[in-house]
């Protein structure tokens, strides 16, 4: 179970690397826990990032770039690059 990092949990991504994505509407913010964490019983975040007021749907691009809506009216593009 995932409690650590989770505000108002929207949606859920895996990324190409297998790494769990969710968007939190209540904070704003998109975390990741690496397929690592996610083999441990409580989980961390590994990153945190904050597209904008209430991230919402996500989505991964097959060269690994994220992309994230939030409730302000803009999509956001986080290279694979950016995310690590």
């Amino acid at each position: 179970m995932i409690t650590a990092g989770v505000n108002g949990p929207g949606d859920l991504a895996f990324d190409p690397s297998g790494n769990l994505w969710v968007s939190n509407g209540s904070s704003g913010t998109v975390v990741e826990y690496s397929r690592a964490e996610l083999a441990k019983a409580s989980p961390v975040p590994t990153v945190t990032i904050s597209p904008g007021t209430g991230a919402g749907g996500i989505a991964f691009w097959p060269s690994g770039d994220l992309w994230v809506g939030s409730s302000n009216g803009v999509v956001v593009e986080f290279t694979k690059a950016q995310l690590g």
